[in-house]
């Protein structure tokens, strides 16, 4: 292995062992499946979202673009969603549209704080997912990072609170 070599894999470590440390210590871990390859090789997302878990991780979400999320939940176990179909425009901000309605959706059904995010069954998990889901397909769907507004996701906004 030449020294350049050697130097970016060193750095690439680096970066993963301050991405572990990071999400160890948070509640909620959202990153694409892109994300997990470049930090950890491989698909085998459910070996690493069970290892954040016991880390104390409560929610772990890898974004897979037309193939839907998956989540891991201490709780709730393994949901998966289908992603939206939709002609695709541009993908910029569809990360940003999913976690910001993740995390939009979590606390409007109460589920955001540590505490209740704990007790969030896997019905709620999916319902946040899914409105998740539909506002980065919204992303998707127009030029630039334009996420949607509230017009746009009223139905998916009524389907997560429906109990």
């Amino acid at each position: 292995m030449c020294r350049c070599t050697r130097r970016v894999v060193g750095i690439v470590q680096s970066y993963v062992d301050q991405m572990n440390g990071f999400a160890a210590s948070a509640d909620i871990v959202r990153m694409s499946d892109v994300d997990f390859e470049f930090l950890y090789g491989g698909s085998d997302f459910e070996a690493r979202a069970k290892s954040l878990i016991a880390a104390g991780t409560s929610l772990v979400v890898v974004t897979r673009g037309t193939r839907g999320a998956q989540a891991w939940h201490g709780a709730a176990g393994l949901v998966e969603v289908q992603a939206p179909t939709i002609d695709v425009v541009d993908t910029i901000g569809a990360g940003d549209s999913f976690q910001a309605a993740l995390l939009f959706g979590l606390r409007a059904i109460g589920r955001i704080e540590i505490g209740p995010l704990a007790q969030l069954t896997a019905d709620e998990l999916r319902r946040a997912l899914s409105f998740a889901s539909t506002c980065a397909a919204f992303t998707c769907g127009r030029a630039g990072a334009d996420p949607p507004r509230q017009s746009d996701v009223g139905a998916a906004l009524s389907r997560l609170f429906a109990e």
